[in-house]
């Protein structure tokens, strides 16, 4: 069924139903399976462009690797390009990061499992607004967008597969796909929680944990 045809906030009942003890976590799931609410059918809705732009990020990211490891004078003359060298410095930066959101985005599954209703991470039916949440509304995609940068980085760094600016464009195709996935999913979450989590958009950046945090601080003040 699609987004446009689906009311919004459709789940607060049967979240209510859950927390007063009236249906188990496994019967929330089903009742949520026969609305017609499966999280995957809505993550994929932009699949037209989120499929071709993550296949040819991927693409473009390798194409450097085939220059060093073919030869091949066809690549070569396409990718003719200056390599960009990482300052150690700024590679420990990312690897922090990284490292950060591993954390969180392993403890925002944590959290979506554990209280989001149904006992499947994927399928909540309680909206979190804390723990990660509370500073970005997409921990666990963050942590997806900045992985392919930060490994494609730390080989070039090893001098194991050359970084150019055809690796820039691979990196900036998958963030169009990965911004294109999340669009779906905030529309499923917007079906699923309608004004609560429009307002959740306003208090909380989709990626930004710095402007999140601040804006966290002045909540709790």
């Amino acid at each position: 069924m699609e987004i446009e045809n689906k009311n919004e906030g459709v789940v607060k009942n049967l979240a209510e139903r859950v927390k007063k003890g009236e249906i188990s976590p496994k019967e929330a799931r089903e009742e949520l399976y026969k609305m017609g609410l499966r999280h995957k059918d809505y993550e994929l809705k932009y699949k037209k462009i989120t499929l071709p732009f993550g296949i040819l990020g991927l693409l473009f990211i390798l194409i450097p690797f085939l220059v060093k490891f073919t030869g091949l004078p066809i690549i070569n003359s396409f990718v003719d390009l200056s390599f960009i060298i990482f300052h150690p410095i700024f590679l420990v930066t990312i690897f922090i990061l990284l490292m950060f959101l591993i954390i969180i985005g392993c403890y925002a599954g944590y959290l979506r499992h554990t209280r989001g209703g149904t006992k499947d991470g994927d399928e909540p039916i309680i909206h979190i607004k804390g723990g990660p949440y509370a500073v970005m509304r997409h921990p666990t995609v963050a942590l997806l967008a900045i992985i392919p940068l930060w490994f494609s980085m730390i080989l070039s760094l090893a001098m194991i597969v050359p970084y150019t600016i055809i690796s820039v464009t691979g990196n900036i195709l998958l963030f169009i796909a990965i911004y294109f996935d999340i669009k779906g999913e905030e529309e499923f979450n917007i079906i699923k929680w309608g004004e609560e989590y429009r307002q959740y958009q306003k208090d909380v950046p989709k990626f930004n944990f710095l402007v999140g945090f601040i804006k966290w601080a002045k909540r709790k003040m």
